[in-house]
């Protein structure tokens, strides 16, 4: 999978102001981004998952997002597989179940 280059950079940019603050306030080395930008997150690790999404509040279904819009994603699951993570995206009290197992 080839990421877009920059998209995690931008958001990390964003909160950050650059990759040398993350880097020093997360421990993922700013190489990472650069790595995932470039060949995509299929190889992040899940506690590099939970510490990007620490670091920049946000779920992983938004990294994922990121990589696989929701057109590319309709392309990789069954319609029964987007029906319901659809369901389960607008269900608040989900959403923020999975907030609070990945912290």
């Amino acid at each position: 999978m080839n990421g877009k280059s920059g998209r995690l950079q931008e958001l990390v940019l964003k909160k950050y102001g650059n990759l040398q603050r993350f880097q020093d306030e997360t421990g993922i080395p700013r190489t990472n981004i650069y790595n995932w930008d470039r060949r995509g997150i299929d190889t992040m690790s899940i506690a590099n998952l939970r510490a990007v999404c620490e670091a920049l509040d946000c779920a992983p279904d938004e990294i994922a997002e990121l990589y696989y819009p929701m057109g590319k994603r309709a392309e990789i699951c069954s319609e029964e597989e987007q029906r319901l993570l659809e369901k389960f995206r607008n269900d608040e009290q989900v959403a923020n179940a999975i907030r609070l197992v990945i912290r």
